[in-house]
């Protein structure tokens, strides 16, 4: 069970509509798209994230509840992606956005590629995570060039789990660590 749900779940808080939030909030912003006619252009309106989300006191910060539906989290294309961070961005409740993206590559990362202004890579320094790390990298070197040099841009890569130094050796030349967190 993810963290998020976990600290949900022991609360014993019944909160009907913040559960169902980011799917409503994703249907709300689909719809907007269609009407405008325009991919992506979505008025913030002044709710922000009111309503969409739980407020989580322990991370001093909102949260979405997870969805509840595996499938509407597998439809949620790139313009999906795109649009929910735009939304969250120019509602001006927000300082930053952290965006727990997927280990695989999706519509939803190139979504979470193209709207960020930076983000944070998080690698384990163990043979498995830097081989996955450097496939990724390569795979979007070969098939999408420019988001490859914008991600090099943008990201910055941390290894976490530090100990004392890097024992695996990096999966290119082009890919450096920024920093390294014990934990």
């Amino acid at each position: 069970m993810p963290f998020l749900e976990k600290g949900l779940s022991r609360s014993g808080q019944l909160i009907p509509d913040a559960e169902t939030g980011l799917s409503r909030l994703l249907y709300g912003l689909k719809v907007g798209r269609k009407e405008s006619g325009k991919q992506g252009q979505v008025q913030s309106s002044s709710k922000g994230g009111d309503g969409y989300v739980l407020r989580n006191e322990a991370l001093k910060s909102d949260v979405f509840w997870p969805l509840s539906n595996r499938k509407e989290l597998l439809q949620m294309s790139r313009e999906d992606t795109k649009s929910l961070i735009r939304y969250l961005a120019d509602c001006g409740q927000y300082d930053v956005l952290i965006l727990d993206g997927d280990s695989g590559w999706d519509g939803r990362s190139e979504g979470i590629f193209d709207a960020a202004d930076a983000f944070v890579w998080l690698v384990e320094d163990d043979i498995s995570s830097m081989h996955r790390w450097g496939q990724w990298m390569q795979h979007m070197k070969r098939t999408k060039p420019d988001l490859y040099e914008s991600v090099l841009d943008h990201a910055r890569f941390i290894v976490n789990k530090y100990r004392d130094s890097v024992i695996n050796a990096l999966p290119g030349p082009d890919l450096n660590l920024d920093t390294a967190w014990p934990y």
